[in-house]
């Protein structure tokens, strides 16, 4: 009799982990207290786009899923930055390597997972709330959202894919030593459709993410598949132009025709999101143990959230699911399983959690320095010369697969390394004409 395995929730790592273990043999049924996404097609209104990098398509291949995946997702040829001071520039993307991007809609793919684990035999019950978890009898409780009614299920392990507001986590360390960090951005997000006939009007390049960087905003661009745009607008919560002030048409209009100018063509899209959809927020979670003994297991946001902005939240999960596979065939006991899993996850996950906030300045701030983007060129450069030398770590965090603490444990003594030879001093100073024609540029444009 095969092994029987409960998961909660359907997500992206959730419907991920049950294809992995489905095709392992396990016997796997999976609970959501959402409603089936591929019958109720309108979202909440703060999903957005996902980045597939190197490492997200790898795990995809390895369940020989990608081709059912690319159908929905569009490959990214580079970056369009709009920039005040400088306008438009257009930073491609690696044609050859390992350096490629796709973009696809959370809710695209999450309907495909679904679809793809039921072929492999995977049961859905959707409208299930998780209540309790029985840790000696391997049993969790659950409510039926539509009868009210709860009932009791059994297996031999139970996997907790709930995210970060996760409700098996606190079941699995009740009445245990355990830590639990839940960090809140003061920054938080409004997802905004722009349809062809916009798409046209702004002139956006196809195939190309788009970034519009600013001291206090940050707007991305994801192409879909279907030839519109999704722009993901990220502000502060309070404070000046924030989302707190921007409550009226007037407001919002000021803001948009001073800051982001050539959206102006989409200020109506844009006026409607920010004042009608929900506030997305950025958390990360910092916990452990993420296991109890050989019955229960967090993997995904419910064990190490992260913000997106390093794109690395979805091919985190999957790589949870590839590793936790390959532990429960290398060990006899599952509970030796479990703990090298969180053992080695942990460990990278947060480091990744440190990566995607400091990138998140990075790209709100940063990404408009002269400097910056010539340091950045110039170690691209450098690793086409000398293939020891690293490239920027960003390019080494995702568009590669080595774990993300290596990466940057590599990365950070190369920079020592950099900085004694002088190679830090030498980018500053190929850096320095560029900045100064931005300056003037900045300065002439503010008379």
């Amino acid at each position: 009799m095969p092994t029987s395995v409960t998961i909660i929730g359907s997500g992206l790592g959730g419907s991920f982990l049950a294809i992995a273990l489905a095709k392992e043999g396990y016997s796997v049924t999976v609970f959501e207290s959402r409603k089936d996404p591929r019958k109720n097609l309108k979202d909440a209104g703060k999903s957005f786009n996902l980045t597939l990098y190197y490492r997200g398509i790898q795990a995809l291949k390895k369940l020989t899923i990608w081709q059912d995946v690319l159908r929905f997702a569009i490959k990214a040829e580079g970056n369009v930055c709009h920039s005040l001071e400088s306008g438009l520039s257009f930073d491609p993307f690696d044609k050859t390597g390992n350096e490629v991007l796709y973009t696809i809609h959370r809710s695209d793919l999450n309907r495909t997972l679904i679809t793809l684990a039921e072929s492999a035999g995977v049961r859905f019950s959707f409208e299930h709330k998780f209540i309790d978890l029985d840790k000696k009898t391997k049993r969790a409780t659950l409510k039926n959202l539509k009868t009210g009614k709860s009932k009791v299920v059994s297996f031999d392990f139970l996997i907790g894919a709930d995210g970060v507001h996760s409700a098996v986590r606190p079941a699995i360390q009740k009445g245990r030593k355990a830590s639990f960090q839940k960090e809140y951005e003061s920054w938080g997000y409004k997802e905004v459709n722009l349809p062809i006939p916009l798409v046209k009007k702004l002139k956006l390049r196809k195939n190309s993410t788009h970034t519009w960087p600013r001291p206090d905003s940050l707007l991305i661009a994801f192409p879909n598949a279907d030839k519109t745009f999704t722009l993901m607008l990220n502000l502060p919560l309070q404070g000046k132009d924030s989302f707190e002030t921007l409550t009226t048409e007037q407001a919002i209009k000021a803001y948009i025709s001073t800051v982001f100018p050539d959206l102006m063509p989409a200020l109506s899209a844009i006026t409607a999101s920010v004042l009608h959809k929900p506030t997305g927020s950025f958390v990360t979670v910092y916990t452990e143990p993420w296991y109890y003994k050989d019955v229960a297991l967090l993997i995904g946001d419910a064990a190490h959230g992260v913000i997106p902005f390093y794109g690395q939240g979805m091919c985190a999960a999957f790589e949870d699911v590839l590793v936790l596979v390959s532990y429960l065939k290398q060990f006899d006991k599952r509970e030796a399983a479990f703990a090298a899993f969180q053992k080695e996850r942990k460990r990278n996950t947060d480091v990744l959690a440190s990566l995607s906030r400091d990138n998140f300045v990075e790209l709100r701030d940063k990404s408009r320095s002269s400097v910056y983007i010539m340091r950045n060129k110039v170690n691209t450069a450098l690793n086409k010369i000398f293939p020891f030398w690293l490239p920027p770590l960003y390019k080494l965090i995702a568009h590669d697969d080595q774990n993300y603490a290596d990466a940057k444990e590599r990365f950070d003594k190369q920079q020592k390394i950099a900085k004694v030879a002088g190679i830090s001093l030498l980018t500053a100073l190929l850096a320095a004409p560029f900045a100064i024609r931005s300056t003037v540029k900045r300065r002439s444009l503010s008379k």
